[in-house]
């Protein structure tokens, strides 16, 4: 029998900052990403800072090849 448990996101990414990756790569502007998530365009916009950091990413064009090439997005949009 396998037992789940918890274990940390690549990159050091929280739960959110994933959430907003996804959000990216399906091509989701900010405003969008905000209005989908329940969240300020400015806490948007944070989260995408951080997320570019963590990552070391540019672009939106490069973020969203990283993520999808590295399995960074959920499925469960």
């Amino acid at each position: 029998m396998a037992a789940e448990r918890p274990c940390p996101l690549p990159y050091d990414l929280t739960g959110r900052e994933v959430d907003v990756l996804t959000r990216v790569a399906a091509g989701d502007s900010n405003p969008q990403i905000a209005a989908a998530l329940v969240l300020s365009v400015r806490t948007v916009t944070t989260h995408l800072e951080h997320i570019f950091a963590k990552l070391g990413c540019d672009s939106r064009t490069r973020l969203t090849t990283k993520a999808l090439a590295e399995g960074l997005c959920r499925l469960d949009l």
